[in-house]
Parts: C-alpha cells; sequence; structure tokens
C-alpha cells in the first residue's frame, strides 16, 4: 500500500501555521508587555494627564502655574516690542475660565517707561491654590530695558484673590515664589 504525499505535507504545513501562529502570539505579548511598560513609565512622570494621574490636585495646579508663565512670557514680549499690542491682547486673552481656575491679566503704567504687567489664575475650588505672575520691566546695568518675572503660589489652597507680587523677586502676602512650569 502507498502512502499519500498530500498527507504528510498538510501535516508539515499544519505544524507550519501552528508554529506561526505560537510566534505571532508571543510577539503580541511582547508588545503588549512594551505598551505596559511605557504606561507605566508615563505614569510616573509629572505629565500625566489628569485622568491617569496619581495626583490630579497637582496637575491641575500645574496647569494653573503654567498659564501664569506663559502669559508672563507674553506680555513680556509684548511690553518690550509692541505696547500698542498689549490692549488689544488683554480684550481678546485675558479673561478665560476652564473648570479649575479663572484666568486675567492686567497691565498697568502701559505707557511708563517702566511698565508693568500681573497674570492671575484664581482657584474656583478650595483644594487648589491660586497663582499670581509678575512682569517687571526694568532698567539692566547697560542702560537698556530688561524683563524679570515672578510666579507666585497661595501658601494654603482656596479661592483667594493673591495680591500682585511686589517686585521681581519677592511675593505679596499670602504667597511664596515658585519656579514657573510648562502646560502640561
Amino acid at each position: 500500500m502507498k502512502r499519500n504525499p498530500f498527507v504528510r505535507s498538510s501535516k508539515l504545513r499544519e505544524d507550519v501555521r501552528l508554529n506561526q501562529i505560537r510566534k505571532y502570539w508571543l510577539l503580541g505579548f511582547g508588545c503588549l508587555g512594551a505598551v505596559l511598560l511605557a504606561l507605566y513609565l508615563f505614569i510616573l512622570s509629572n505629565d500625566c494627564p489628569p485622568s491617569i494621574c496619581v495626583n490630579p490636585v497637582q496637575y491641575k495646579q500645574r496647569r494653573g502655574n503654567a498659564y501664569v508663565t506663559d502669559m508672563n512670557r507674553i506680555l513680556a514680549n509684548l511690553l518690550m516690542e509692541n505696547k500698542e499690542l498689549v490692549a488689544g491682547f488683554q480684550r481678546e486673552k485675558c479673561f478665560w475660565q476652564d473648570e479649575w481656575y479663572v484666568f486675567l491679566c492686567q497691565t498697568i503704567d502701559k505707557e511708563a517707561a517702566l511698565p508693568k504687567a500681573f497674570n492671575y489664575a484664581l482657584s474656583r475650588n478650595n483644594d487648589l491654590k491660586s497663582y499670581v505672575g509678575g512682569v517687571f520691566i526694568v532698567k539692566a546695568v547697560s542702560g537698556k530695558r530688561a524683563t524679570r518675572m515672578i510666579v507666585c503660589e497661595a501658601k494654603s489652597p482656596g479661592t483667594q484673590l493673591l495680591p500682585a507680587p511686589i517686585d521681581e523677586k519677592s511675593c505679596g502676602a499670602g504667597s511664596i515664589r515658585v519656579e514657573g512650569q510648562i502646560i502640561p
């Protein structure tokens, strides 16, 4: 009795197919492991979104700080380069709010030789801290004008309006100087 050659080759094809399935199955688990590791490292970083962040209060406060820092930079550039744009900018961009903060900005002595501007992130919740930033145009040693910025954080959480910074080195009552943040 002769053996059928197709039976053997079909069994061989089935073995090859099973080996491919096992290979892709292991590859899938390897990719899943890599994705889970990346997600774990992302969560450990400070820039995680509030939906998966370990500390959502800290994330929200970083957003308030980042807004004040960015507005400080923008107003510093406007005051140094083109004071005429400040009024339009204040009308368009200096009042808005999200679910956690009310954002405001104010320019003082815009026409003076050394103007200043203040930016506020006022907490809407009792568990978040408020922020205030200041931009001061000062005379540099060379006689040219320069910008100095400060960001101040409330000492305690709450919905209080912080007093403006006194100068580029010291905050008003009830607040402490902190480093500016970038938007998370």
